[in-house]
């Protein structure tokens, strides 16, 4: 039997265009500093930094069979992902993004969805799947034909070929209707990362925190506050084991500059993973967050949460202690957030040593590491 190996990387596939500039008012002119083209989405983004990190990737999305879609193919395949098992359509164009970066690193997103809003099961190479270690399916909130029980049926089909299903989510405006979409799939997924505000809408405390960040008001940056700057530590228990009831193993929060919270399922339940028996007890009854890696440069945060992701999935492939797999993670996406540019495993391991703790403006976080040195 051929010895499984690597990650597909499936779901959303997107060119990104990015405008480096200010958002210009209804009718004005904003001038464009600069202006670059990265194919994008958890597909590229996880799947590229997944690739530079030295672990074997197949992706698995629907592209149009036109010039943009060639440019994800490109940009694919040229960072050492598998293409094979990229499906096109002559049904519609390639998916578009256009990212405005500010200049505080903020993004505004403007997105043609393309193929995305077609693409389902009958799209995924199971055979391919089998062959992995990891699967893992990203923003079906963006994926009209991926949501509710036709996710549950992906997750479920990756599931039952043996390898650990990771899934991840985007921002849904409709705060309603958004755990509807993703429940099918809990039972099947292994690892699931939303950030805070994803995590909050899912279980219904979102509006509660958003209202607290509200009374806050602004940040010592000037910035305003958002739920990860008041959500307390044990709220983020309570939502982690919210997600570990629905049964999932490996639950993490990321909170942006205020760094992640992960929470893992006892040793009964990562013992029906296909792992090693040592690895169950080793990631076992986990609870713990960690800060952010400081950042070297201009911030763009446009893939960090993709960049995170990959990075504790690069952890885990190696068969690290989960808060190893938590900084892998953060030196990953801070090296993306930066404009370092993502790297392999040995220049990822040097940035952890070399960089120092980002003190998050959420101290009451703090309270979970005390003896951390920043």
């Amino acid at each position: 039997m051929t010895q499984k190996k690597g990650v597909i990387c499936c779901g959303l596939a997107v060119t990104d265009m990015f405008l480096h500039t200010e958002i210009a008012a209804k009718g004005k002119l904003s001038i464009v500093k600069k202006i670059s083209y990265l194919a994008g989405g958890p597909v590229s983004n996880t799947g590229i930094a997944l690739a530079l990190l030295g672990i074997p990737v197949e992706a698995i999305t629907l592209i149009g069979s036109d010039e943009v879609g060639q440019r994800i193919l490109s940009d694919l395949g040229k960072n050492k992902v598998g293409i094979s098992s990229v499906a096109k359509t002559n049904e519609v164009a390639s998916s578009l993004s256009t990212l405005i970066i500010s200049s505080d690193g903020e993004r505004t997103i403007y997105f043609f969805p393309g193929p995305n809003d077609i693409f389902c099961s009958k799209h995924i190479d199971y055979e391919k799947v089998s062959s992995a270690r990891f699967f893992h399916f990203g923003y079906p909130p963006i994926l009209k034909k991926s949501q509710y029980e036709e996710l549950g049926i992906i997750m479920r089909k990756a599931k039952e070929r043996g390898v650990i299903t990771c899934l991840d989510t985007s921002w849904d405006p409709d705060v309603e209707d958004h755990p509807k979409k993703l429940g099918p799939a809990y039972p099947y997924t292994d690892i699931f990362a939303p950030n805070i505000e994803e995590a909050s809408a899912l279980c219904g405390k979102f509006r509660m925190l958003q209202d607290r960040a509200d009374k806050l008001g602004k940040t010592p940056e000037g910035k305003d506050a958002n739920v990860s700057d008041v959500v307390s530590p044990e709220e983020l228990e309570e939502m982690g084991r919210f997600f570990l009831g629905k049964g999932i193993k490996m639950m993490i929060i990321t909170l942006g500059p205020n760094g992640a919270y992960i929470i893992t399922a006892d040793k009964n339940e990562l013992g029906k993973l296909p792992i090693d028996p040592k690895l169950a007890l080793l990631w076992a009854d986990k609870k713990m967050w960690l800060p952010t890696y400081n950042e070297a440069g201009p911030l763009n945060a446009t893939a960090a949460g993709d960049s995170f992701y990959a990075g504790f999935m690069c952890g885990l492939y190696n068969e690290m202690p989960i808060d190893e797999c938590l900084k892998i993670g953060h030196a990953t996406a801070a090296r993306r957030v930066d404009g370092s540019g993502w790297t392999d495993f040995e220049g990822t391991k040097k940035t952890m040593k070399e960089r120092s703790f980002k003190k998050p403006f959420n101290k009451t976080l703090m309270e979970m590491t005390p003896d951390l040195k920043y």
